[in-house]
C-alpha cells in the first residue's frame, strides 16, 4: 500500500508544472551527489593516466579493464545525471538566459582546453594545425550544449513526464542518427554537436543527452518532495529493474548494444541508468554512515571542485608527455602516476579554481 502511494505520488508530480516546485528547499544538506562526483573525479583521472601512459599490454589487462570500467558506468554517467539533478535544484532553474549563458561558458572552456592540451602543443611541435578544438566534443562542450538544451525544454516543456518522453525518444533513435552529414561544412559543424561519429566526438548530445535529461526529473522528485533522502533510497530497485531489462536487450545483439561506449545503443543506455540509480542509492548509504570520516570530505570536496580538477589534470596529463613519454609505463608506474595526478590536480585546485 506505502509503495503504491509513493508510485501514485511520483507519477502525481511528474505531470505537474515543474515551477509549482521551484521555490522548494531541501531539509537538510545530503552530501551524496558531491560524493558521487567526487569518486567518478577519481575514476576518471585514473583511467585518463591508463590511456595516455600505460603500455599496451598494461591497458589490456585485467587490471587495465577493471580501471576502464570504473572509468565509464561510475564516471561520466555520473556526471551526466547530476549535472541534470543540481541543474534543477538550482535557484536559476526558471532563468533561460542564464542557463544559456551557462552552456556557452561551458563550451567556450571546452574549446579552450581542447587548444590547451591538444592544439598548442601541435603548434610547438610544428605539426600542422588541424582546429581540433572546433571540433572536439569532450565533456564540458556536451555539457555546454546539454544546459542550453534543458533550459529551453524547461522554457517550452513544463511537465517533467514531457522530459522522460524526450530522454526516451533520445536513447531510442541515437544510433540510427550517427553520423548524419549534409555536405556543408558550416551546418555539419552543428550536426557534429548533435550526433558526429567521428573520433573527435566523445560526447555527442543524441545519446549522452538522455542521462542529464533523468537527472532532471530526480531534481524534481526531490524538490517536489523537499527530501533528497526518500528519493536516494528509493532509487535503488528501479535500478536492479532498469539492469536487468538492460541486460536482456543487450544480450539480444551485444556489438550493438555494448557499442564503443560513447556510442552506445538502447540496452547498454538502460543498463547504465539503472547502475547509476543502485550507486546513487548505495553511495548514500555510505555517506550516512560515514559523513565525518576524514576521506569522505576530501571526495566530497572533489566532487565540489569536479570543473577545476577536469581542467588542471587533463593539462597536466598532456603536458608531462614531454617528459613521461606515451603509452610506455608498466604496471607500478602507471598506477603511481594515477594518484599523483590526482594529489597534484588536488593541491592546484585548492589554489587555483575554474568557474564556468
Amino acid at each position: 500500500m506505502i509503495f503504491m502511494q509513493s508510485h501514485s505520488r511520483y507519477l502525481s508530480i511528474l505531470r505537474t508544472d515543474y515551477t509549482r516546485f521551484a521555490h522548494n528547499r531541501l531539509h537538510g544538506k545530503s552530501y551524496t551527489l558531491d560524493f558521487c562526483r567526487g569518486m567518478a573525479v577519481i575514476f576518471m583521472v585514473f583511467v585518463h593516466v591508463l590511456g595516455v601512459y600505460a603500455r599496451p599490454e598494461v591497458y589490456n589487462s585485467t587490471f587495465g579493464s577493471v580501471v576502464d570500467f570504473l572509468g565509464s558506468p561510475p564516471a561520466a554517467p555520473v556526471f551526466m545525471v547530476t549535472m541534470g539533478i543540481f541543474f534543477m535544484l538550482s535557484s536559476k532553474t526558471h532563468s533561460l538566459s542564464a542557463h544559456m549563458k551557462r552552456g556557452l561558458s561551458l563550451m567556450s572552456a571546452g574549446m579552450l582546453l581542447s587548444f590547451l592540451r591538444s592544439d598548442l602543443m601541435m603548434l610547438i611541435d610544428g605539426e600542422t594545425y588541424s582546429f581540433e578544438a572546433l571540433w572536439e566534443i569532450d565533456i564540458l562542450p556536451f555539457a555546454g550544449c546539454a544546459y542550453i538544451l534543458m533550459s529551453l525544454i524547461c522554457h517550452f516543456f513544463k511537465k517533467p513526464i514531457t522530459w522522460l518522453i524526450i530522454a526516451t525518444l533520445i536513447m531510442l533513435t541515437s544510433p540510427y542518427l550517427w553520423g548524419l552529414k549534409t555536405g556543408s561544412v558550416l551546418i555539419d559543424w552543428f550536426l557534429h554537436f548533435l550526433w558526429g561519429n567521428d573520433s573527435y566526438v566523445y560526447f555527442p548530445v543524441f545519446g549522452w543527452l538522455f542521462y542529464p535529461l533523468v537527472g532532471m526529473v530526480i531534481g524534481v522528485l526531490m524538490k517536489a518532495t523537499k527530501d533528497d533522502q526518500v528519493i536516494l533510497k528509493s532509487l535503488y530497485k528501479p535500478g536492479m529493474i532498469l539492469l536487468l531489462i538492460g541486460s536482456v536487450i543487450t544480450l539480444t545483439n551485444p556489438s550493438f548494444h555494448i557499442g564503443d561506449y560513447f556510442r552506445s545503443g538502447q540496452g547498454a543506455m538502460i543498463w547504465i541508468l539503472g547502475f547509476v540509480f543502485i550507486w546513487f542509492s548505495l553511495a548514500n548509504n555510505l555517506c550516512n554512515l560515514f559523513h565525518s570520516n576524514v576521506l569522505i570530505k576530501k571526495i566530497r570536496y572533489w566532487g565540489r571542485e569536479t570543473p577545476s580538477i577536469y581542467v588542471i589534470h587533463w593539462l597536466l596529463i598532456s603536458w608531462a608527455t614531454y617528459f613521461l613519454g606515451y603509452e610506455n609505463k608498466g604496471y607500478i608506474m602507471t598506477v603511481y602516476l594515477m594518484f599523483l595526478t590526482l594529489i597534484i590536480s588536488h593541491f592546484i585546485s585548492r589554489k587555483v579554481k575554474v568557474r564556468v
